[in-house]
């Protein structure tokens, strides 16, 4: 299903083409256009107003309808012929249109360049943090309304940065989604809840439910299922007692590996629940 659906995204991209212009896939769901805008510099902002409208319209796979997302990057290659630069620049605009909604465009400037460099610090720092141990869980209780008994927590991820102090998730994870660094983090979340979960266990407390946050892109990963199923027995974990939390929009778009995951997981015992419902 997820190759047919890639094929129709190529075809309503190629049908928005030029002689002369050129298109690449460059892997996944990554495509590369490369046009001549010497005569007609509007032209680019034009193919993506085109480009975007005619990607948000529904596609049909298997006889259900799907909406998607896009994101494009514009970059003009200026003085500099070389490709790596004008490559660079697209990305980071790109990068810049998917912290938008919907199927977006940005057009490249030096500020967002400026801002890409701090942001590239960062994602450096956060790799070294992942390597160190820099990063911790914070623990939200879950209460019974009735009795007032803690019967569940909720696992909050948090960055001991070692100049700016502790930073919340909102400083971080969407740099994580970004850089595809949210699928090792997500795993170093997962292996400090299960820890955690023997550790109270062993010190004669009663089971509770753990709700962790996962992202759509963690569901993608092909190692999900097998490192859970390996962290769950080497922690002696009851799978019933574990919960992944997942968005809205994650819920929507699930492909067929995602579904085939969430099925193995239930049958583990664990279960599931939507975050943030109503907010995409």
């Amino acid at each position: 299903a997820g190759d047919r659906l890639i094929l129709q995204v190529v075809a309503r991209l190629k049908n928005q083409l030029d002689a002369g212009d050129q298109f690449a896939r460059l892997g996944g769901d990554e495509f590369a256009l490369l046009i001549d805008t010497r005569t007609t510099p509007e032209r680019a902002l034009q193919m993506a107003e085109r480009i975007t409208d005619v990607l948000a319209e529904p596609y049909w796979v298997d006889g259900e309808s799907l909406l998607l997302g896009c994101s494009l990057g514009i970059a003009h290659s200026q003085a500099q012929p070389e490709a790596d630069p004008l490559m660079w620049h697209a990305h980071i605009a790109m990068r810049q249109a998917k912290s938008m909604q919907g199927c977006t465009y940005h057009l490249f400037d030096e500020r967002i360049n400026r801002n890409a460099r701090s942001l590239a610090d960062l994602e450096g720092e956060l790799r070294r943090a992942l390597r160190r141990d820099e990063l911790e869980l914070h623990y939200q209780p879950r209460l019974c309304l009735d009795s007032g008994r803690i019967v569940g927590l909720e696992a909050l991820v948090r960055w001991r940065h070692q100049e700016r102090g502790l930073l919340p998730p909102s400083e971080f994870v969407p740099l994580a989604e970004q850089s595809g660094l949210i699928v090792p983090l997500g795993y170093w979340v997962i292996f400090r809840a299960l820890r955690d979960m023997q550790a109270l266990r062993e010190q004669g407390f009663a089971p509770l439910h753990m709700a962790i946050n996962l992202s759509f892109r963690q569901f993608q990963d092909s190692q999900l299922l097998p490192t859970l199923t390996r962290l769950i027995a080497e922690h002696d974990v009851d799978a019933r007692w574990l919960e992944f939390e997942l968005t809205e929009t994650a819920v929507m778009r699930r492909s067929d590996q995602v579904r085939l995951t969430m099925d193995a997981l239930r049958q583990l015992g664990v279960r599931f629940s939507l975050d943030d419902f109503g907010t995409g």
